[in-house]
């Protein structure tokens, strides 16, 4: 992994850390809904994981992170720190990701339907495989940083 560019200024704890707990629980949410078969669930939780890990980095750095678009904030992450958030995979996976924003949850994203007659266990898989590879780029990109600053 390359490393993140360091960071003008100190860093904030608290904030990355009340963040990044909230991207936690999303996640463990997201893996307790696809075992118990609610895929549109899963799938939201799941973008919700990223969005907050991501948030928590950038707070934790005193950007602001505001808005719900993975590849603002992503692109906001990388241009900011470089090192492993500046991933093309990781890019893709926030572009997958992204479109469970709102069709995960509501019925009139699609001709007919509901939300979660659209999501099937391989869609949530993925989703969860995108969340976790978001958040843990996130996880050691922070460690570094805080590794760096102490």
């Amino acid at each position: 992994m390359a490393y993140p560019r360091r960071v003008a200024g100190h860093l904030d704890p608290a904030e990355y850390r009340r963040w990044s707990l909230e991207a936690e629980l999303q996640l463990r949410g997201a893996r307790r809904d696809g075992e118990a078969g609610d895929h549109s669930l899963a799938s939201f939780r799941s973008e919700q994981a990223a969005q907050l890990a991501l948030k928590a980095v950038l707070r934790g750095i005193g950007q602001p992170g505001w808005g719900h678009d993975l590849m603002t904030l992503i692109t906001a992450a990388a241009d900011r720190l470089g090192g492993g958030l500046a991933d093309p995979e990781l890019d893709e996976a926030a572009k997958r990701l992204s479109v469970h924003y709102i069709a995960s949850r509501y019925p009139d994203a699609f001709a007919q339907g509901t939300a979660a007659e659209h999501y099937s266990a391989s869609i949530a898989s993925a989703a969860l495989a995108d969340a976790e590879a978001i958040t843990a780029a996130c996880r050691r990109t922070w460690n570094v940083l805080e590794s760096e600053d102490g």
